[in-house]
């Protein structure tokens, strides 16, 4: 098969869905169990970090990892997961402890995977594809 035929069959379509949902999942709930969640809140005061932004980042997560489970933003909306996972490797954790208390393995792998939906876009099982409304740079 040649390069042309794999990236337009829907098997690659398959495969960005794959992707899209399972990061927009793992984001959706990990931001939903930060949200109202005093023992986060009370960790990120004592790393300096106000309540306020506590809350912000938990909705900086759920907010994108609807729009990528359904398809919608999705460039930008990874583009917002990656830069909170850049965060997290530098600020929170040890970013010289790839695996194990504090390893940032599972952190490497949600980058890497925001950053091919911002490189690639969400494929043609998304509902900004289906619409065609949106610009495509930013679905």
């Amino acid at each position: 098969m040649t390069q042309a035929a794999i990236s337009s069959s829907i098997f690659s379509d398959v495969a960005f869905l794959g992707i899209r949902a399972s990061i927009g999942i793992i984001f959706l709930l990990h931001g939903l169990s930060k949200l109202g969640n005093e023992m986060y809140i009370g960790w990120m005061s004592s790393l300096g970090i106000s309540p306020e932004f506590a809350t912000i980042i938990a909705i900086g997560e759920i907010v994108p990892g609807i729009l990528l489970f359904v398809g919608v933003l999705s460039r930008l909306s990874a583009g917002v997961l990656a830069a909170i996972m850049v965060s997290a490797i530098f600020i929170i954790k040890d970013p010289a402890i790839i695996t194990g208390d504090k390893g940032i393995e599972l952190d490497l792998i949600l980058l890497a995977g925001a950053l091919v939906l911002v490189v690639a876009g969400p494929g043609r099982l998304s509902i900004a594809h289906i619409a065609k409304r949106i610009p495509r740079p930013i679905h």
